[in-house]
């Protein structure tokens, strides 16, 4: 008997680990009623690829919008009261979790929320709020939305950088950075049509939660900023404490239950006894045989080959041959009877967004395929959501761009300063065109522009397609032009405004799962314990947070020219959108 228990003790030692985790993360207090406590901090992504037990879900939209479901649903749970801690995140993020909370609240339910201070983004959410306290040093900025661009022709000429850039589309503005010290007339109207329609949508929100007419928002934005006095006195705020007075003043509408999404206080997403088993010993996490809906998040910028994550930044990438592998399993998978699409991008490699194009148009060939618009999905990110039958898109979503740039910078003025010295051999007349040690000649100019009109061309006969409109129609709308997501509803771009709930909820009565049944899991498959143990990412993860709290005035420019590099070290053709903005 002794001699056979050895085979099987390291099997009796997981059962009996598990067990013991799974019963740990189980002790939870039976709910009493009243309110929940929630707190949004640090950068919200729309899904973390990491196991679930070693992240809270209120780092993810995902998680978030989920927690304050589970809360609208539970009768027992009378409001939530919301810190914020200065959350980073996109407009559209930002609007969904509002809506998400405006749900909450008008099933009867009330919303209490308190932010020390209150920037423009946070207050567009604190404003859904019953009651709003802000502490006594605080403020309330309300100034408006701003859009701020860098042109670095200036900077490269003083480094000896010449940059050979094509673009095809008026408004196709993403390479003016680097060859001009302003903007194109295009630009700029491209840039006022965009910032009117976010505006427009920011007044309304700020009007309707405060009782205010859009008129007196214009004036307020006008002054702009309101410390906790003037916030108080102008209606945008309705209180005035410190956090523990606060959490005082609240505790008198109800028991606050802290612990009613976090049990204990390590904070763990309760999961199933079969998925621990499965992480400890190194399985991926895997649904039951049950029929389900897939939602991919495709988050970064596009590219060819597998995607990458950056030790030093937030920023990932979409990888087409990662991608294109996700889409073939769930186009095989007969347990998969809808894929939502929740794209995140900018845009990138030509290349790589056709293919991916060519995989999800497959893939809604045999599958239910909706495409989820979040913060951006520009240019690249426009061409791999055209793919999807239907596309929903948040209002402020920054979709379109639909236009093509390319070329390379010559850095032999540099190397010059520098000290280097290239010498180039070739065979054949156009070898060295991409060489970074040279312009292009006027008639290299004219074969990239062909070669780049037939990829726009592509682009709008594609997009001309996929929303049953003439190759005319499209032009005009297309030509690198960027849109608000209500704009390109207007314009027929998208097909639905929503996010990510409401995404959900189409594609359940699309497939006439009225009942709910249809379970939703998530791609990237989250990476298993193991895996993140053997990668050491635990350590990177760690890294990163560190190198997060380095802050530079040129950071963005840095992120951006990082993407640039990223999508031009093998690429020749871009879709990529030119600007980001910050809230």
């Amino acid at each position: 008997m002794y001699s056979v228990f050895p085979k099987y003790r390291r099997i009796f030692t997981i059962i009996f680990l598990t067990i013991m985790i799974s019963t740990t993360l189980s002790m939870a207090n039976t709910p009493k009623k009243g309110l929940a406590t929630l707190t949004i901090e640090g950068r919200i992504k729309d899904e973390i690829n990491i196991p679930s037990f070693l992240h809270t879900p209120d780092k993810t939209l995902s998680g978030l919008l989920k927690l304050i479901d589970r809360a609208k649903k539970d009768k027992n749970i009378e409001g939530i009261v919301l810190k914020l801690k200065s959350p980073l995140m996109g407009l559209a993020k930002t609007l969904e979790i509002r809506n998400a909370l405006k749900s909450f609240k008008k099933s009867g339910k009330h919303i209490y929320i308190y932010s020390e201070t209150l920037s423009k983004r946070d207050y567009l959410l604190a404003s859904i709020s019953d009651k709003l306290y802000i502490s006594p040093q605080g403020s309330v900025d309300i100034s408006g939305i701003a859009l701020e661009l860098v042109f670095l022709k200036s900077t490269f000429k003083l480094l000896g950088i010449n940059p050979n850039f094509i673009q095809i589309g008026n408004y196709k503005s993403a390479s003016e950075p680097y060859t001009r010290d302003n903007s194109s007339k295009y630009q700029k109207e491209s840039i006022k049509n965009l910032l009117s329609g976010l505006f427009n949508e920011y007044v309304q929100i700020i009007a309707e939660a405060r009782g205010l007419s859009n008129a007196s928002v214009k004036k307020l934005i006008d002054i702009g900023y309101f410390n906790s006095s003037q916030s108080l006195k102008t209606n945008l705020v309705n209180g005035i404490a410190y956090e523990d007075s606060f959490d005082e003043l609240v505790g008198k509408q109800g028991t606050i239950l802290n612990d009613y999404f976090y049990p204990k206080t390590s904070k763990p997403e309760k999961l199933p006894l079969w998925q621990l088993m499965a992480l400890m010993q190194n399985q991926p996490i895997k649904g039951v045989n049950k029929e389900k809906i897939a939602i991919v998040y495709m988050n970064g910028s596009i590219i060819s080959g597998k995607s990458t994550k950056s030790l030093l930044s937030d920023d990932d990438s979409i990888g087409s041959d990662d991608f294109i592998q996700i889409f073939k399993s769930l186009k095989n998978d007969k347990y998969v009877k809808g894929v939502i699409i929740r794209i995140n991008s900018p845009g990138g490699s030509a290349l790589a967004s056709d293919i991916l194009w060519r995989s999800i148009t497959q893939l809604s060939k045999v599958k239910t395929v909706v495409a989820s618009l979040s913060d951006v999905a520009a240019s690249g990110g426009y061409y791999i959501a055209m793919a999807c039958p239907t596309i929903i898109a948040n209002p402020a979503t920054i979709t379109g761009s639909i236009g093509v740039v390319g070329g390379k910078f010559n850095f032999k003025g540099l190397y010059n300063k520098i000290g280097i010295k290239k010498e180039i051999y070739k065979m054949g007349k156009y070898a060295d065109v991409f060489s970074d040690y040279r312009d292009f000649t006027s008639n290299e100019k004219k074969i990239i522009h062909k070669q780049m009109l037939e990829t726009y061309k592509v682009f709008v006969s594609k997009s001309a397609a996929s929303r049953n409109m003439s190759y005319e129609k499209m032009h005009q709308i297309a030509q690198g032009k960027i849109y608000t997501g209500s704009q390109a509803y207007q314009l027929k771009l998208v097909d639905h405004l929503g996010g990510l709930n409401y995404s959900i909820s189409y594609i359940r009565k699309k497939l006439g799962d009225h009942n709910e049944k249809l379970e939703i899991i998530s791609y990237p498959k989250r990476k298993t314990l193991m895996q993140l143990i053997s990668a050491r990412l635990l350590l990177k993860q760690q890294l990163i947070n560190e190198f997060k709290q380095i802050k530079t005035p040129v950071e963005p420019i840095i992120n951006h020219l990082g993407n640039v590099q990223r999508i031009f070290a093998n690429e020749r053709i871009a879709t990529l959108s030119p600007f980001f903005i910050n809230y």
